[in-house]
């Protein structure tokens, strides 16, 4: 008997222990009044302490936590995939060699004073300086002897060292077969074509 009166009695001596834990009040044999404020607000509750177990730690400058970092990749795809927007709406450098070649093909007996004057007014107005007439005038004559020695068979790039050599169809003409066959990559043989086909 006095055993189960000590442990009720020890008991009640835990019970009263757990209440001032938590903020009541023993005093007057009384009910027990609920726990303070300042108790509950120190007490964290289970749940709360999972919450902040779980959440990630922020980086604080000062009293403020820092922005989350932007992509630095995505950034600068967009600013060169802006910038090659930019080039592809560049309009495109006039073509000098090719209008002279078109020129060249579409009269390959050549052309007269006026057809001369109706190209530079046609080159000018396609953005082409044609200041130095005479400059434009042999770059038209090399452009069409390259288009004539394209049709010699065989001869294939060796073609753009005889236009180097002679520069234009008459001083081809002029020229013997020892002088065609004295040009690098130009055999004999392939001389004699020439000049078959530039009598």
């Amino acid at each position: 008997m006095a055993k189960n009166e000590s442990s009720r009695g020890k008991g009640a001596k835990d019970g009263a222990a757990e209440r001032v834990a938590s903020g009541a009040s023993i005093e007057g044999g009384g009910a027990p009044a609920g726990p303070t404020p300042e108790a509950i607000l120190a007490t964290p509750t289970k749940r709360a302490t999972a919450r902040k177990s779980a959440a990630p730690a922020a980086t604080v400058v000062g009293d403020a936590p820092a922005p989350p970092r932007r992509r630095a990749s995505g950034a600068a795809g967009g600013s060169t995939r802006g910038a090659a927007r930019g080039r592809a709406a560049e309009p495109a450098a006039p073509d000098l060699r090719g209008d002279l070649r078109t020129f060249a093909r579409a009269r390959p007996d050549g052309w007269g004073h006026h057809d001369w004057l109706g190209l530079l007014d046609d080159l000018r107005s396609r953005g082409h300086d044609v200041s130095d007439g005479d400059a434009v005038g042999m770059q038209l004559e090399r452009e069409r002897l390259l288009h004539q020695l394209e049709e010699v068979p065989g001869l294939g790039r060796k073609s753009e060292a005889l236009v180097a050599r002679f520069e234009t169809v008459y001083s081809l003409r002029q020229a013997s077969v020892d002088e065609v066959a004295a040009v690098k990559g130009v055999n004999r043989d392939l001389a004699e074509r020439v000049k078959q086909r530039f009598g």
